[in-house]
This record gives C-alpha cells, structure tokens and sequence, in this order.
C-alpha cells in the first residue's frame, strides 16, 4: 500500500501494488458490467460495494449499479453538449446549443 509520510504518491500510485489492484478490478466485473455502455464512467464502482448478484447469478454486481444507470442515461446528452462547449472553447452556460434533443433544455 503506502504512507504518505515515507513514500510519496507518485511512487504509490505507479506501485505494482496499485497496478495488480487496478488490473483486478477490472477482471473482476461480471459480464453484464463489461458489456454496459457506462463502463467507462464507473468501472464498476468500489470493489467493497460489489455486493449483489446479476440476473445471470454472477456474482460481483454493485449494489447502486441501477442508481448509476439511472443517473448516467439522465445527464449523458448534458455531459457530452457540455463536452463540446469544452471542446469549442463556448462558455459552458451554452451547452443547450449542443444538445442533441432540444426538448432537453427544459
């Protein structure tokens, strides 16, 4: 693991320790969540709050997984107009510009 007083955080986080933990996480998702098109915002969730089983029975599922679902489906387009304000370099109070739905902006 590590201590800040003794190891700085560069040196943890480039830690073999941290790689295999971050490698694990990941090999451990049930199938359903490397299948997920939200993948890569939540990666699973904390391995500790991976405490439900998927419709499949696989184990591994986080228990807040629908909550997250919900969530992400509900500001995905805001995210992404957003994005694109970044990316044009438009104050982001313009992101209704870009969303792809204006019934959104409501």
């Amino acid at each position: 693991p590590g201590n800040i007083h003794s190891t700085t955080l560069t040196n943890m986080v480039d830690s073999d320790f941290q790689k295999s933990f971050g490698l694990n996480k990941i090999k451990s998702l049930p199938l359903i969540c490397k299948e997920c098109p939200y993948l890569k915002l939540c990666y699973g969730g904390c391995p500790s709050n991976r405490l439900r089983k998927t419709p499949s029975g696989e184990t591994g599922l986080n228990w807040v997984c629908e909550g997250y679902k919900m969530f992400y489906s509900h500001t995905e387009s805001i995210f992404t107009a957003i994005s694109e304000c970044v990316k044009r370099r438009v104050p982001v109070t313009e992101y209704k510009l870009f969303l792809a739905n204006r019934d959104e902006t409501s």
